[in-house]
Protein backbone atom coordinates (compact mmCIF):
# COMPACT_ATOMS: atom_id res chain seq x y z
CA UNK A 1 0.00 0.00 0.00
CA UNK A 2 0.98 3.47 -0.49
CA UNK A 3 -0.40 6.53 -0.52
CA UNK A 4 0.76 10.25 -0.75
CA UNK A 5 1.64 10.69 3.33
CA UNK A 6 1.37 7.45 4.33
CA UNK A 7 -1.94 8.25 7.12
CA UNK A 8 -4.53 6.30 4.50
CA UNK A 9 -2.38 3.72 3.09
CA UNK A 10 -1.46 2.57 6.94
CA UNK A 11 -5.68 2.68 8.29
CA UNK A 12 -5.84 0.47 5.09
CA UNK A 13 -3.07 -1.65 4.93
CA UNK A 14 -4.13 -2.33 8.99
CA UNK A 15 -8.27 -3.00 7.49
CA UNK A 16 -6.57 -5.69 5.04
CA UNK A 17 -4.30 -7.65 7.95
CA UNK A 18 -7.39 -7.78 9.79
CA UNK A 19 -9.59 -9.16 7.47
CA UNK A 20 -6.77 -11.87 6.69
CA UNK A 21 -4.36 -11.26 4.71
CA UNK A 22 -0.90 -12.23 5.15
CA UNK A 23 1.28 -10.34 2.62
CA UNK A 24 0.34 -6.59 3.18
CA UNK A 25 2.84 -4.42 3.32
CA UNK A 26 2.69 -0.52 3.58
CA UNK A 27 5.64 1.70 1.85
CA UNK A 28 7.09 3.28 4.72
CA UNK A 29 7.71 7.70 4.82
CA UNK A 30 4.76 7.22 1.60
CA UNK A 31 5.07 7.87 -2.19
CA UNK A 32 6.50 11.65 -1.73
CA UNK A 33 9.41 10.24 0.70
CA UNK A 34 10.44 7.83 -1.88
CA UNK A 35 10.74 10.45 -4.21
CA UNK A 36 12.82 12.59 -2.03
CA UNK A 37 15.22 10.07 -1.79
CA UNK A 38 15.76 9.07 -5.50
CA UNK A 39 14.37 6.07 -5.37
CA UNK A 40 12.84 4.93 -8.66
CA UNK A 41 9.10 5.24 -9.57
CA UNK A 42 7.17 3.20 -12.62
CA UNK A 43 4.45 4.08 -14.12
CA UNK A 44 1.37 1.75 -14.73
CA UNK A 45 2.94 -0.05 -17.69
CA UNK A 46 6.23 -0.49 -15.07
CA UNK A 47 8.49 1.57 -17.38
CA UNK A 48 10.46 3.75 -15.10
CA UNK A 49 9.03 7.30 -14.44
CA UNK A 50 10.01 10.96 -12.80
CA UNK A 51 6.21 12.17 -12.70
CA UNK A 52 4.68 11.74 -9.47
CA UNK A 53 0.97 13.02 -8.59
CA UNK A 54 1.07 15.15 -6.18
CA UNK A 55 -3.43 15.66 -5.70
CA UNK A 56 -3.10 19.59 -6.21
CA UNK A 57 -0.38 22.40 -5.72
CA UNK A 58 -0.67 22.74 -2.35
CA UNK A 59 0.34 18.91 -1.90
CA UNK A 60 3.04 19.35 -4.37
CA UNK A 61 5.07 21.09 -1.67
CA UNK A 62 6.06 17.75 -0.03
CA UNK A 63 7.94 16.65 -2.90
CA UNK A 64 11.13 18.22 -2.70
CA UNK A 65 13.45 15.93 -5.05
CA UNK A 66 14.03 18.50 -8.53
CA UNK A 67 14.07 15.76 -10.29
CA UNK A 68 10.47 14.32 -10.31
CA UNK A 69 7.80 16.27 -12.23
CA UNK A 70 5.17 17.08 -10.15
CA UNK A 71 1.30 16.19 -11.86
CA UNK A 72 -2.11 16.66 -10.73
Amino acid sequence: MYCSIVYRSEIIATKIKEAGYKNVYNLYGSIFEWANNNYALADKKGKTTNRIHTFNKKWSQWVLNPDFEKIW
